[in-house]
């Protein structure tokens, strides 16, 4: 497989760098440490008998400047070899921060340039072909383009596809895909596609692998079957997240263990969120959490999924998540009251309420929430009886929020509460009384409830 240019540009740069460290270690000892050989022939007292000129080698030319900073510098004390050196440091450093930025403002400028140039002129013409409701043949595709036969540069293509993110995100589902996918390969996106994934440079991919998912672009299955066991952990991630996508015979089977288990990041599980919402749009099917749940091994791996069985599983699936009230791990029965409050799981809203009494201050915080959201009315004394027997005035301004949200009776037990409240507790019922957090206690009411 070969290398990309930038790959080998940066490797080489490395290699300078380190090159330069080690004659700069080396001059450094030299003139501080290593004693001046006499008998050099760099040396100071050393003639070379009948001889004018001097063809140098690489490495003697480097002696050559060496010894002559150690002949310079042979009588000054440390502290002046030492501060010569800072300031030699120091201005080179300058000289290659000033230089590094001025290459950066150049790419800025260029990319900003060929940004506008790929706007004035694709834009609106592909704009018009993506969302043209019957399919177009290629000829007239080419003639919107003013295609002239030749697909556009990589520099161009880079920038071309942060202007077609922006471009489907405007047409949202509105677009044809026979046209787009004809439209896309003139240009020359599907080439550059097959380059950056068959190179080694791993963040290119990922980043193409990230862009042709939002896109819906088909990728190749012979570029995708080395991917999704890439070592490369962030390439195999989002290759695998891409094969979701793309794969309809049996698009979750890489949802395995070595995947879940092992080095799952909070980006994968963010990346995993969004490729569900996107499937669950589409109309396919979920992935079977319950047999994913069983082969987990870490608690927070097995939240994570609980919490997916809350927005994509079936109903049945979330009334099993019941079980996991009775979990060792804290992470694991946040999961399961959040999944309960989110789905309205209202069968549940007794247990969940036994249960409140043997958690700790922030779990009965999210517990008084979820129980708010399935909103069966049934949970005045229990939101009276959470407010006088807890020591947290967290907890306490949790349950006076939803008793003065959460039905007519509640509202009776909010007023007689805060006339019996001391003048110090007044403050919390001030608080909850105030108009800018009312909106999110109402939010959620009108979900849909099942028993």
């Amino acid at each position: 497989m070969h290398k990309t240019l930038t790959t080998k540009i940066i490797r080489l740069r490395n290699l300078f760098i380190l090159l330069l460290l080690a004659f700069a270690v080396y001059a450094i000892l030299k003139m501080w440490i290593l004693p001046a050989d006499p008998d050099s022939e760099f040396s100071a007292g050393y003639v070379a008998p009948g001889t004018l000129t001097r063809d140098f080698g690489v490495i003697e030319l480097v002696e050559y400047y060496v010894f002559m900073l150690q002949d310079r510098f042979q009588g000054y004390p440390w502290v002046i070899r030492l501060a010569f050196i800072i300031i030699v440091i120091s201005l080179t450093m300058a000289l290659y921060v000033f230089l590094f930025l001025l290459r950066f403002v150049f790419k800025q400028i260029r990319n900003r340039q060929i940004r506008n140039k790929l706007y004035d002129t694709y834009y609106y013409p592909l704009k018009g072909i993506i969302t043209e409701s019957g399919n177009l043949e290629q000829a007239e595709i080419e003639d919107r383009l003013s295609y002239d036969g030749k697909p556009l540069k990589k520099g161009y293509i880079k920038n071309l596809l942060t202007m077609l993110l922006k471009l489907q995100d405007e047409v949202k589902q509105n677009l044809n895909t026979h046209n787009r996918d004809i439209a896309y390969r003139l240009l020359g996106v599907d080439q550059y596609v097959v380059d950056v994934l068959g190179s080694n440079d791993h963040k290119e991919s990922v980043r193409v692998l990230q862009t042709m998912r939002i896109l819906g672009v088909n990728i190749p299955p012979s570029l995708m079957a080395r991917l999704v066991n890439s070592h490369h952990h962030n390439l195999r991630s989002a290759a695998r997240i891409y094969y979701i996508m793309s794969n309809n015979s049996n698009p979750y089977e890489l949802l395995d263990n070595d995947y879940l288990n092992k080095q799952f990041t909070p980006w994968d599980a963010l990346n995993l969120h969004a490729t569900m919402n996107t499937c669950k749009m589409l109309g396919r099917g979920m992935p079977p959490y319950l047999a994913l749940l069983k082969d987990l091994k870490t608690p927070l791996m097995t939240a994570y999924m609980i919490y997916g069985v809350g927005f994509w599983g079936s109903d049945k699936e979330v009334k099993e998540m019941s079980r996991y009230f009775n979990s060792d791990d804290r992470e694991c029965r946040e999961a399961a009251y959040s999944v309960m409050g989110l789905r309205k799981c209202v069968s549940e809203e007794s247990e969940m309420m036994e249960r409140y009494w043997s958690e700790n201050e922030k779990t009965r915080q999210l517990i008084i929430q979820f129980i708010f959201k399935m909103h069966t009315g049934n949970a005045v004394d229990f939101y009276r009886k959470a407010y006088e027997e807890t020591a947290s005035e967290v907890t306490k301004l949790h349950a006076l929020y939803a008793l003065s949200h959460y039905s007519d009776e509640s509202k009776e037990v909010f007023k007689e509460l805060q006339q019996q409240a001391r003048p110090e507790k007044q403050i919390l019922f001030q608080h909850v009384q105030d108009k800018l957090i009312e909106k999110q206690w109402k939010e959620g009411t009108n979900e849909r409830v099942f028993v």
